[in-house]
């Protein structure tokens, strides 16, 4: 191991990611700093990602590392990622991506880190696109590194989702807590194991790049329609996270004994309601300007629009050309 006296194991897991995961891993391999636990599972891919790991591996050639390779034959998405953090050795995980290229010192330089702050999560800095796991929750004012307290991933409300390429986490943020659900694994874990390190102990936010970005694919900037519906189930997810973050904070109290750290959750507790309420009321006015157009996300079933009709034919426009059209089907239903 490196001269750190913090021990993490490096958790990779890629599904169907052949054109990314080389990078991924060999960047991994080349980390300075001495030998470092690292894992590259495959979650059930059906394209040629195994034969890309095994490749690379060959290509590097001897390294210090203890490599551990795993081939699973069925995809279990963020709860293979899940599992894999909960069944370590060592106290601590960090989690790598397909798309990451990590810089040479990232590892030792978060265990340093994590020797010097103790903290539960930390978060990086990137030149990904979106910024770090809870670098939102500092946008504008953060500047440096530093403590990040719960209240500041809870109540920033304009961040996208962002992936887990630059988190390093205590596996205590899934041993504290009831085991997730499968809603829960949809949820963008970044920001929730943020939260859970902020109320079990620290969040602590490094104002380094250690690690670059390739993206998947390009945005298309042309497809409006893609962009607004996104709006849409962008406060979805942030709702479902926030809700969330309430459940833990719940489920935290019950091990809580002394007064303050009692009064301070409550106050934490009050203050993600108004959050609630606030993303409630942003997604309501998204979701009925949208819907006014008939722009609805793809995941939107039928019996939600059969339900929804007498409200969005309420809502809809009333231009020249859709009063020509409702009058056409009127017409025609009444035939």
């Amino acid at each position: 191991m490196a001269d750190s006296k913090a021990s993490a194991t490096i958790v990779l897991v890629a599904r169907n990611d052949a054109d990314l995961v080389g990078g991924a891993v060999a960047s991994l391999l080349a980390q300075q700093g001495g030998g470092y636990p690292i894992q590259v599972i495959d979650d059930g891919s059906t394209d040629a990602t195994w034969d890309r790991i095994q490749d690379v591996i060959k290509t590097v050639g001897p390294h210090d590392h203890e490599l551990k390779t795993v081939r699973c034959p069925e995809s279990k998405g963020p709860r293979r990622l899940i599992e894999a953090i909960e069944k370590l050795e060592t106290p601590y995980a960090i989690i790598a991506s397909p798309e990451d290229r990590s810089r040479p010192e990232r590892v030792e330089r978060i265990l340093r880190v994590i020797d010097s702050t103790a903290a539960a999560v930390i978060a990086t800095n990137r030149t990904r696109l979106g910024g770090s796991v809870i670098e939102h929750a500092g946008n504008g004012f953060r500047a440096r590194s530093g403590p990040i307290d719960a209240r500041e991933i809870a109540f920033h409300l304009g961040c996208t989702p962002t992936t887990l390429g630059t988190l390093a986490v205590r596996t205590d943020v899934l041993h504290a807590f009831p085991t997730l659900s499968g809603p829960r694994l949809s949820e963008d874990l970044g920001p929730l194991f943020g939260f859970r390190g902020s109320i079990i102990d620290t969040s602590y936010y490094l104002d380094e790049t250690l690690v670059d970005f390739r993206p998947i694919r390009e945005t298309a900037t042309l497809d409006v329609r893609s962009r607004e519906t996104c709006r849409e189930g962008l406060f979805a997810n942030l709702i479902a996270s926030r809700t969330g973050m309430l459940n833990d904070l719940r489920d935290l109290r019950r091990e809580q004994s002394s007064d303050g750290e009692e009064t301070t959750l409550v106050h934490l507790e009050a203050s993600l309601k108004g959050v609630l309420i606030e993303l409630v009321e942003r997604w309501t006015q998204a979701r009925e300007e949208l819907w006014s157009r008939d722009m609805r996300p793809c995941w939107v079933t039928q019996h939600e629009l059969k339900e929804s009709n007498h409200r969005v034919e309420r809502l809809r426009p009333r231009s020249l050309i859709g009063r020509v059209k409702q009058a056409i089907s009127r017409q025609r239903s009444a035939a």
